[in-house]
């Protein structure tokens, strides 16, 4: 107890130093003298020699947003030599603002009540005048900050991949003597929700906005955008999936690679990269039916970062027809320990896993929480998806999606979401249906279709030693 008061105190006393500094730079911004007009021009200047640099803007307010920009990088970065581009991401609400992000959205998301409201306020007083709408009230804790990070790394192109980034004017994020000067740096947007979108989301002088769906762009019509200014092109998935081969021969060699066997079905259980949600509740009774059913499958259950929920799964007392397929100690597939085993339940409780695409490719179903990325990249395997629980908010949107697109379901009693999952396992017809949907609700190549616009407005598409892009993703 007496360690968790110190920790506390520190935490807080790191924090206060934090506001402290930013407090300084804030005011010395505020009575420093301008540029001159030569010292502006050189700056400018420097920027145009070298490689084209990237700046993209995010936040670690759940892993969809890390996620996705290190997704966009890695395509730009495939699609041009080594050295043309200096691609960086930020955190620019917790390195530069007074915002500690990335631990209040933790304790938001641990109350899903506290946090559907607060999103549900904030996205109904979106656009109303200030103070009513959120954004501008808490405009001016951010926009000093935003503007000293563009000039601290001096960008040709700024992408966005989190919804407070433009919540305020983009004029904003442009250094004062900067904007004297007529200088402007382009601004793009890369939605990372999938099925509804916060309005902060949409500011119509952004320069353009990636969206993954066309309802997703009427919405961004109705909040001023112009129809040039969107892109409909998918969410931004991770390298591992720009090119998944889901035939059988594939999805077998899958299988014998991570240790499983050929004639169980693979059902895997996750939480998102944080375990979060229902996971415990779904995975106990899940099991219970599976024995109960006498099912010839094997649950995989991915806990991800929550390492304690880990340790519960692992030491629970499971039916007398399930037994325990173990991790190997490489953290990429299983040991042999049980391989042989004649129990009807095959179960294998992980951790984090880095391997996740072939872990999809193997499965027949996905049982998981409503994140947008997880149901991106299980549309691109083919695989049917069993939703358990969601972050009130933007997920809500993400369940809709999934049954209008028909590639699976929402069950929110752990019970009948198993009973569900049973049923689909009793019915191939069923599976093969549900996977041909998911497949056609798919785009695998998102995030490539971005970076070719990216290269367009850095005017780099037409260089001589540009990489051919099918080349560079294969």
């Amino acid at each position: 107890m007496t360690s968790q008061i110190y920790q506390t105190h520190e935490n807080f006393s790191n924090y206060m130093g934090r506001v402290w500094t930013h407090m300084k730079l804030d005011i010395n911004e505020i009575t420093s003298t301008s540029a001159t007009n030569t010292e502006v021009e050189t700056e400018w200047k420097e920027r145009a020699e070298g490689p084209k640099k990237i700046l993209i803007l995010m936040s670690d307010t759940g892993g969809g947003h890390r996620a996705s920009a290190v997704s966009l990088k890695d395509a730009l970065e495939t699609m041009h030599p080594e050295g043309s581009l200096d691609i960086k991401i930020v955190d620019a609400l917790e390195d530069y603002t007074l915002w500690f992000s990335n631990r209040m959205y933790n304790w938001y998301t641990t109350y899903p009540i506290v946090w559907g409201t607060l999103y549900k306020h904030t996205k109904s007083t979106a656009g109303l005048p200030w103070p009513v709408d959120t954004s501008k009230f808490l405009e001016p804790t951010v926009r000093s900050g935003f503007r000293r990070c563009v000039e601290a790394e001096k960008p040709d192109l700024v992408i966005s991949v989190h919804p407070i980034m433009q919540a305020i004017a983009l004029s904003h994020f442009m250094p004062k003597t900067w904007r004297k000067k007529g200088m402007k740096i382009p601004f793009l947007t890369c939605v990372t929700d999938l099925g509804e979108a916060h309005p902060w989301w949409f500011n119509p002088e952004a320069d353009k906005l990636f969206v993954p769906t066309e309802n997703m762009k009427k919405k961004a019509l109705s909040c001023g955008l112009k129809e040039d200014q969107i892109s409909v092109v998918g969410l931004p998935l991770r390298q591992g999936f720009w090119n998944v081969d889901v035939t059988e021969s594939n999805t077998q060699e899958k299988r014998k690679i991570l240790g499983l066997q050929k004639e169980r079905k693979l059902i895997l259980v996750m939480g998102g990269g944080d375990g979060m949600g229902k996971l415990k509740e779904i995975v106990l009774n899940l099991g219970k039916q599976l024995e109960d059913q006498s099912a010839n499958v094997h649950m995989v259950v991915v806990c991800g970062r929550n390492a304690a929920l880990e340790k519960k799964l692992v030491s629970n007392k499971w039916g007398p027809e399930t037994v325990m397929r173990p991790q190997h100690e490489d953290g990429t597939k299983l040991t042999e320990e049980n391989a042989d085993s004649d129990k009807k339940v095959f179960l294998s409780i992980l951790g984090f896993v880095k391997n996740m695409e072939e872990w999809m490719i193997a499965a027949d179903i996905l049982v998981t929480k409503a994140g947008p990325g997880t149901i991106a990249e299980a549309a691109v395997c083919g695989l049917p998806c069993m939703l358990y629980d969601f972050l009130p908010g933007q997920e809500e949107g993400n369940i809709t999606f999934v049954k209008e697109q028909g590639m699976g379901t929402y069950e929110e009693v752990p019970t009948k979401a198993a009973e569900v999952v049973c049923q689909w396992l009793s019915d191939p017809a069923i599976l093969t249906d549900l996977s041909a949907k998911a497949k056609a609700a798919s785009n695998a190549k998102a995030a490539v279709q971005i970076a070719e616009e990216v290269s367009k407005f850095l005017q780099i598409n037409e260089q001589e030693d540009a990489t051919d892009i099918e080349e560079a993703v294969e």
